[in-house]
Formats: structure tokens, sequence, C-alpha cells
């Protein structure tokens, strides 16, 4: 009989879940009238009532209540919290109305609505994560979940830019649109198709903002973080596949990696959006809401690697073009977002200063300094090409400090985040070569950039080197690359290359009054998931928009990651034949 009760309230605690989705969608994404709205109002009141009468059946039914409000307490404490707001009403109204004051008591009454399922949902999804017999289920392999979490992120972007209230009041936006804004948002890459400033009002720059999140950080890693946050675990099954995923030796190291990649990308983001915040001209005395707004968007777009912006003219607006305090935070934000989690997580761990330790060098791993050497080479080689072949240098306007500034800008945004603060499409031609390039290789293996990934960069290089030295091994640092990464390094060149190419015949294809090299620019912008563009994309037709769409699907995942998840599991043969050599080269 307990059993059973238990599986009912499950039940309800899901359909409770629906409800508040339905009930946010419909109060935060539709334009209610006000009958409309005092009914939702009411759904909320029974969906809040309800959830907190079956937490009081499930305190009761438990033998051990201590251990129940340890192992629960997220739930609980959601449900004292939902208690007091019935019986106060308008205590926490005020409490909102205290933190936003810029904002009126309808928007404000708004926001409150939209809130309070907030919590239900996440219960309901923290409880699915732990117990669900679905997860235990799921006999597809890391790749490919990991490709269908981020379709399924995508199409939910898609339907939410949807909403009649992402968009300004009496327009419209195409379902392609919607779709090619998600997946950019998604796999960070910052091409648009429309005008991200005009076309979208708040709560759809809010949407977009969220969706670099997730799509920055992963569906999967959020979710194991809230899961094991807020509940304190998650299912063995979710365990394995984020050990395999992250390729740790321990379920144990991949959890705690997990933890980690959330707390160093929200603190990181959070101290970006202060310094920018800061740069703009704001002050804490008296706080911009504007500026702050503005401030934790292009944090997060930055870190990201995302590159889209809230101006108008990206970072060529006047408030920021001019503004180096504010470039330089973009700057270290995107080379931050580009070093990868790995390389952030060792780097977090040096201790310099504690006796019998390790020198630094060798508390790094070799691929932590792989990453930052390639790093800091990528973007001195592009600083020095810009710097001296691209007319803009000769802009009148920029001084020295100015043109170095900007050089350097453009070589760190060109790996994959996409910002722009001069007009790309009034580049020269050596500039463009060097940039395609740059967007080929991308940033690093384990972060939010797109492109080939520094580390098979210099695989390549190393083996080359190796190769023309008359070594039949690459070395580096004293260590022996192994066999199978170098494999993998030529297969990942070798898919990239094959899509780039594909995608850039299917846009010569469909836009044959366009300039080849324009095409190929956006290809590349598209399959790195860069995001800059030389003012081609709001003039493409609908069908070569979806191939940039899928372009930046692929690139997000990863060309050998994608190729991988229709693959059929290894098969060891048994057997073995005698070896021929092939006349190659």
């Amino acid at each position: 009989m307990h059993n059973k009760i238990i599986s009912w309230l499950n039940y309800i605690l899901s359909f409770l879940g629906i409800a508040s989705l339905v009930s946010i969608l419909a109060v935060t994404g539709f334009y209610l009238k006000p009958d409309e709205l005092n009914f939702f109002k009411v759904i909320i009141r029974i969906i809040i009532i309800f959830f907190i009468v079956q937490e009081v059946i499930r305190l009761i039914l438990y033998k051990n209540v201590y251990n129940y409000l340890i192992s629960r307490w997220f739930e609980n404490l959601l449900a004292i919290i939902l208690f007091f707001d019935l019986v106060f009403p308008e205590l926490f109204l005020n409490l909102f109305s205290n933190l936003l004051p810029h904002l009126n008591l309808s928007q404000i009454s708004l926001i409150y609505l939209g809130i309070l399922p907030l919590g239900i949902i996440f219960s309901v999804i923290t409880k699915g994560l732990r117990h669900s017999e679905f997860i235990s289920k799921i006999k597809l392999n890391p790749g490919t979940v990991f490709v269908i979490s981020f379709a399924l992120i995508i199409l939910t972007g898609t339907f939410l830019l949807l909403l009649p209230k992402a968009v300004p009041y009496g327009k419209t936006l195409s379902f392609v649109d919607a779709l090619f804004t998600s997946t950019s948002a998604v796999c960070v890459t910052g091409l648009t198709s429309v005008d991200t400033s005009s076309c979208y009002t708040a709560f759809g720059k809010f949407i977009i903002m969220l969706l670099i999140q997730v799509g920055g950080l992963g569906i999967m890693t959020l979710t194991t973080f809230f899961a094991v946050f807020l509940t304190g675990g998650v299912s063995y099954k979710l365990k394995l596949m984020m050990q395999d995923l992250l390729d740790q030796d321990s379920i144990g190291a991949a959890t705690t990696l997990l933890v980690r990649i959330t707390v160093f990308t929200l603190a990181i983001e959070s101290i970006g959006a202060v310094l920018l915040y800061l740069s703009l001209g704001g002050n804490f005395s008296s706080p911009n809401y504007n500026y702050i707004y503005t401030s934790v968007f292009h944090s997060v777009s930055a870190f990201c690697n995302a590159g889209f912006s809230l101006f108008k003219l990206n970072l060529m607006d006047a408030s920021t073009q001019y503004n180096y305090n504010f470039l330089a935070v973009i700057m270290s934000l995107i080379v931050l977002g580009g070093l990868g989690f790995p390389v952030i997580n060792n780097i977090s761990t040096l201790n310099p200063f504690k006796r019998k330790t390790k020198r630094l060098r060798y508390q790094l791993t070799i691929s932590s300094k792989v990453v930052i050497i390639t790093t800091f080479c990528l973007i001195i080689f592009g600083t020095t090409i810009f710097y001296f072949s691209e007319p803009f240098a000769a802009n009148p306007n920029f001084d020295f400090y100015g043109r170095y500034i900007h050089s350097i800008f453009l070589s760190i945004t060109a790996r994959t985040a996409g910002f722009n603060s001069v007009p790309t499409e009034l580049l020269a031609s050596t500039t463009v070569v060097i940039l395609i390039f740059l967007m080929w290789v991308g940033g690093s293996s384990g972060s939010t950039a797109g492109g080939i990934k520094t580390a098979t960069f210099s695989v390549i290089l190393l083996t080359l080197w190796n190769l023309l030295k008359g070594k039949d091994r690459v070395e580096i640092f004293n260590r022996q690359i192994a066999e199978e990464t170098i494999r993998k390094s030529l297969l990942i060149v070798f898919t990239s290359i094959s899509i780039l190419f594909i995608g850039f015949m299917l846009l010569l294809f469909l836009e044959p009054l366009k300039n080849p090299m324009d095409l190929l620019f956006e290809a590349t912008s598209a399959l790195g998931t860069v995001g800059l563009s030389r003012n081609l994309t709001f003039y493409l037709h609908t069908s070569s928009k979806y191939v940039v769409i899928f372009l930046m699907f692929i690139g997000r995942i990863g060309t050998l990651t994608f190729l991988l998840s229709f693959a059929h599991p290894p098969i060891l043969a048994r057997y073995s034949l005698p070896k021929e050599n092939l006349l190659i080269g």
C-alpha cells in the first residue's frame, strides 16, 4: 500500500510539472487578456497547493523523517516557501518590487507568476534524473546521446522563440529564422539571419542568453550539476554516460569535474559581468539596470564564445568600439572560454607557494601545455598579420594603441567567438584568408569553442615536423604521443575538410550570384561555430540557411563525434591478415 501511494504521488508530481510548464509558457510567452491571466493565476495556486499536499503526505509516509528531510531538502524548502506565498501573497511580490524598481507592477507580476512554478519543474526533473527507469534503458553510446540532447535543445529554443512575446507586438518570426537563431545560440556560433537587437523583445533576448548558456555548458552537464546540487545525486546509468563522455577514469572524477565546470563558468561569467558593467560607466551606488542586463548578456556570450550582441552593430557600436576596457574584458572571457574546462581546472589546482611541491611546469598536464602554447602562438600570429596587412590599421580614428587592440581582438574573436569590432566585409583578402584559417582551427577541446581544436592542429604539426626530422614517433615534453591520438587527429582534419567542402559546394550551388570567397567564409564560420560574416547571412535564401544550420550543428557537436554517433560499436576481429604496403604519395 505504501509503495502504491508513493507511485501515485510520483504521477501527481509529474502532472504538476507539466501543468507548471504550460502555465509558465502561457503567462510569459503570450499576450493574455486580464481574465485569461486571472485564470492562470488560479491554476498556479492550485498547482502550488497540490505540490505542498503531496510533499506533506511523503513526509508522513517516510519512516526515517531525518533522512527524508536531508535527501529531499530542496523539495521541502520549496514547499515551505510556497506555503508562505499562499499565506502571505504580498510578501514575495513586494520583495520583487524592491529588487526590480525599474519595472512596473504588471511586469513584476508576470515575472513573479513565471518564477513560482519553476521550482516545481526543477523538482520533477531532478527526481527523474535520479530515479528514472527510462535512463537506465538507454542503449545508445554517449556521443549519440550528446547529439540528441543538442537537437532537443535547439527544437525547444525554436519553439520558445516562436512565442508571441519573444518578438515585438504585432510582428512574427518565420520558422527558419527561429530555428537559425536557436541553432546559432545553442551551438554558440553567433550567426544571425535577423537583427537580434530589434527583432527580439527583452523576453526573446533572455531566451537567447539561456540557450547560449545551456549550449555552452551542455544540457547533460547542467542537469547533472543541478541534480547533484539539489538532490544529492543522479542515476548510476547517467553517471556512467557522463564518465564516458568526459573521458574520466572514474565516475566520481566525472561528477566532480561536472560540478567544477559549472562553478567555474558561473564564477568567471559573474566576474566578467561586473567588469563589463564598470567599463560601461556603471556604478553600484545608483545601479543602471540596462547596463547590468547588457553586461550579463555579453559576459555569457563572450565566455561561451557565442558572439551574440545586444548592439545593432555588434561591438562596432559607438559605446564599445573605442571602449578598450570593454573590449579587453570581452577578449579575456573569450580566451578563458576557448581554453577548455580541463585546462581551467588544471590551472585552478596550481600552487606555486606550497612547500615540497612540483614546479609549475610540472603541475601543468601535457594537454594544458599544448593548449596554452598553441593558443598564445595563434593569437600572436593573427595579431601580427592583421596589424601590418589590414587597411583598418590606417583608420585615422585609431591611434597606435587602438590599432593594436583591434588587431588582437580580431585575432582572438576569429577563433570561434564571432564578435566584430570592425566591419568584416571590408577586410582585405589577406586578412580574410588568415581569418578562415583561424576559424577552421578554432579553440580547445573540452571548451565552448568549435573548429578542429588547437590540440588537433598541434598534433598534426608535430607529426609533420617529426616526419621531416626522420623520427618514427611523435614526442613532446619528454612524452610520446599515442598512435591513437595521431589517428584521431588525422580523422578530425579529414572529416572537417570533407564536411566544409560539401557545405561550401552546396552554398555555391544555392547562391550562384554570391561571392565564392564570402560563401567559403560563411561556411567556415558556421562549421567553426565562429559567427563572423561578410554581411551575407541576412541575404541567404531559405535553403542556404538550412545548410548553414546543419554546419553549425555539426561544428558544435564535432565532426568526428557527429559521424561516430551513427556508427556501430567497434567489433574486435578474432583473426589477422597479412600486411601489405600500398604505393601512396
